[in-house]
């Protein structure tokens, strides 16, 4: 799975500088809070990861109980 398809990615505009996107899947909420998946350049809102962190729950042999 990748982040940019994933239904559980959340956008938060900062501004005047980089916009975030988080992972909200309730297993990643559950244990740390959301967590961030990558920073963009300022203004921007492109989702620049490509695949899944190693974290992902979505991911198969993902290490999140």
């Amino acid at each position: 799975m990748k982040c940019s398809e994933c239904r559980h990615k959340s956008f938060l505009e900062i501004n005047g500088g980089p916009n975030r996107y988080y992972c909200r899947h309730p297993k990643v909420v559950a244990g740390h809070g959301p967590r961030m998946i990558c920073r963009t350049d300022r203004h921007s809102t492109e989702l620049k990861i490509k695949t899944s962190p190693k974290w992902c729950p979505e991911k198969i042999g993902s290490d999140i109980d």
